[in-house]
């Protein structure tokens, strides 16, 4: 017949003595803090900025990337809340180059989702897009050139003059379609100097609007 390990009896005894002293030690312990949730912010569409008028039929849409997103899917329109035009995930893209848009001036609504486990959250941004006639085309910004750093608080910017355009419209802020800055119409001028420009390296945004026929 077999017999136990003379020593197994001690070890078994001293194994459990070992054991309820951990059990005891970690009932008495303070808990852990629970972990903090992660902070939940839905993506926003920063570039077109909203409610400007596109100039062709193509687009490049860009958004934030939010706080804790999982997926993003982006859905357009020709109303808000429709996807006539384009609706897929984008997964963890946060930009989309998309064609065929309509060119009458209709409205274009743009609606980026944000995914969280289970649950979307979305915000919309509406277009309008509008190709100008042969005779017409939209000034743009020339300098500074736009993307740079600049490197002071005071910044003249200057910008091409159009084809038949009347005037034109200035506007600076540090949000897209921000106009706490500068806002000021510029009748046929292609300059502007701005003063009081953040210098704590936040954006500085820049809308130049062009003006055609009457006003």
């Amino acid at each position: 017949m077999l017999r136990p390990w003379p020593g197994l009896r001690r070890s078994v005894l001293f194994a459990i003595i070992v054991a309820g002293l951990a059990v005891a030690a970690g009932l008495s312990g303070t808990p852990p803090p629970p972990a903090a949730a992660q902070e939940r912010v839905a993506a926003e569409i920063t570039a077109p900025p909203p409610d400007s008028t596109l100039t062709s039929g193509s687009i490049r849409l860009s958004w934030s990337a939010g706080s804790g997103v999982d997926e993003y899917w982006l859905d357009i329109g020709t109303s808000q809340a429709s996807n006539d035009i384009f609706s897929a995930s984008q997964g963890l893209n946060r930009v989309l180059h998309l064609r065929g848009l309509p060119t009458d001036g209709s409205p274009v609504w743009a609606r980026v989702w944000s995914r969280f486990g289970e649950e979307w959250e979305f915000r919309d941004a509406a277009y309008t897009v509008r190709i100008p006639t042969a005779e017409q085309s939209q000034a743009e910004i020339t300098s500074p050139e736009p993307g740079s750093t600049l490197t002071s608080g005071t910044v003249t910017f200057t910008w091409s003059a159009g084809s038949g355009a009347n005037g034109y419209l200035l506007r600076v802020g540090t949000s897209p379609g921000g106009d706490e800055i500068f806002s000021a119409s510029q009748s046929l001028s292609l300059a502007a100097s701005v003063g009081g420009l953040p210098t704590t390296g936040g954006p500085v945004f820049v809308r130049l609007f062009t003006f055609f026929g009457a006003r």
